[in-house]
């Protein structure tokens, strides 16, 4: 299936590698984003694997602070990474 990323989804991400090297440096930021390629590599190879949250969309915990939610479209054969939630905020706050 193809991974596609949402351009919300890309910003979430390049802010959120930008706070974990301001923060907390090179090592803990490069550790995360390793761990986000292999949480997009079995989103891809197993999009069922996660729970769903509504209607096709699922959501894969990557660590306690952060949360992949995703669309997974059958009849087209593609993935879509909606969002990188931030699991300390609000979950009211979640747009799907």
């Amino acid at each position: 299936m193809q991974l596609r990323i949402t351009p919300r989804a890309q910003k979430q991400s390049l802010s959120l590698l930008s706070y974990l090297l301001e923060e907390f440096g090179q090592k803990t930021r490069n550790d995360f984003r390793t761990k986000l390629v292999q949480y997009f590599d079995t989103i891809q190879n197993e999009p069922l694997a996660f729970p769903i949250l509504k209607e096709n969309i699922h959501r894969a915990v990557i660590t306690k602070q952060t949360t992949i939610i995703y669309r997974v479209n059958l009849d087209h054969n593609h993935i879509e990474i909606l969002s990188l939630f931030d699991s300390r905020k609000n979950p009211s706050r979640l747009i799907v």
